[in-house]
């Protein structure tokens, strides 16, 4: 049976708060309402203005179930290892950028980019070294740790309108 939380007085009851919450609903996209929103509390307490996100795609290697992540310890991959055309995939989706803009940021061809996220070819080093390089300058950090790959990319608010 669920736990409902204690009521200590007439302003905490949800029913009592309708204003409040109004005004957290009707926030502008990008700020991020504050759980519990007393009635006295001032509008610039009770909505806060965010600055980055962060998208994160980690792979788990092995049989068994994942490892927590503060369990796992990553980090910064070699500059010189190359990248699984997977991670290059995941990399795309979080930079929100097509192969196309890949194609022409990396100097390669779609149908390499395209073999390559797909597993369907291994391009040559060089290949793939200015395929990850294009990826890094467009934001996406590759990480690694003993048993996982992964990106992160941090997006900036004024990114977020675009």
């Amino acid at each position: 049976m669920p736990v409902k939380p204690a009521v200590t007085n007439e302003s905490q009851h949800p029913a009592s708060n309708r204003a409040d919450l109004k005004e957290v609903r009707s926030a502008k996209p990008g700020a991020r309402a504050v759980e519990h929103v007393s009635p006295n509390a001032r509008k610039s307490d009770a909505i806060r203005e965010w600055n980055y996100t962060s998208g994160m795609k980690i792979f788990h290697f092995g049989d068994g179930p994942p490892s927590p992540i503060s369990a796992t310890g990553f980090m910064p991959m070699p500059p010189d290892r190359v990248l699984p055309g997977f991670l290059s995939q995941a990399a795309r989706e979080l930079l929100d950028v097509t192969q196309s803009w890949l194609r022409e940021h990396a100097q390669v061809s779609k149908k390499t980019i395209n073999d390559f996220e797909n597993g369907y070819a291994a391009p040559k080093t060089a290949l793939t070294l200015r395929i990850r390089r294009a990826l890094e300058q467009a934001g996406a950090q590759f990480v690694h740790g003993e048993d996982i790959v992964g990106v992160v990319v941090y997006t900036t608010r004024s990114d977020e309108r675009r």
